[in-house]
């Protein structure tokens, strides 16, 4: 993971102010969903690869 946040910083695609263990801790978030998942998975997933991308 930490391999990938910093090609895509490299490359000017990621935040500079991300790493590994905010995106396994946003993403294991996903996992609390119950009931929702079929519903708000995918948008919140979503959600979370827009916040992830630079701003620049």
């Amino acid at each position: 993971m930490t391999a990938l946040l910093d090609a895509g910083k490299a490359a000017g695609a990621i935040r500079p102010d991300v790493d590994a263990r905010d995106v396994i801790l946003l993403i294991g978030h996903l996992t609390r969903l119950d009931e929702e998942w079929e519903t708000r998975a995918r948008h919140l997933l979503h959600v979370v690869l827009d916040g992830l991308r630079s701003r620049e």
